[in-house]
């Protein structure tokens, strides 16, 4: 009887790690063409990504407007709008799909547009923001360069 159970425990155990291992680190994804990872997502989950991709990018632009012109005010209120709060409404299905490196990726750069929008708050230096903006960047190309998009049918 006990010999079953281990079977069992051992059996459920390794079932438990195969999917942590799908849904939390490898995601939904296949080699692309374009010789990046290719993660598959429902047409919902694509436009979900891509406007949030769009708005890393309006936030970026009016954050160098505003350094630009001096305006520690717009700097800090433009960084916000692409922080961490700007995780919630995503569909439930995507964090499964999206692998684990994505994942550090977008929450690493939602963290470092909250530390823009405190740096401007608090300090002000418009060239530690410039120099902060551009290792913020570095995770927009490093993600660009490592993934793609791709339907699932």
């Amino acid at each position: 009887m006990c010999k079953l159970c281990w079977t069992l425990v051992a059996i459920l155990t390794i079932g438990i790690s195969a999917l942590a291992y799908k849904f939390i680190v490898a995601g939904a994804t296949e080699p692309g063409e374009s010789g990046r990872t290719a993660i598959i997502m429902d047409a919902g989950e694509r436009e979900f990504v891509l406007a949030e991709m769009r708005a890393f990018l309006v936030s970026v632009q009016e954050i160098t407007q505003g350094l630009s012109d001096n305006d520690m005010k717009q700097v800090a209120a433009s960084a916000k709008t692409s922080g961490r709060a700007a995780v919630h409404g995503a569909p439930g299905t995507l964090m499964g799909k999206l692998p684990l490196e994505f994942k550090k990726l977008g929450m690493d750069t939602h963290q470092k547009f909250d530390q823009l929008s405190s740096e401007a708050s608090e300090i002000g230096d418009k060239d530690l923001l410039l120099k902060n903006l551009g290792i913020l960047m570095q995770n927009c190309t490093a993600c660009h360069a490592s993934f793609e998009i791709k339907l699932s049918n």
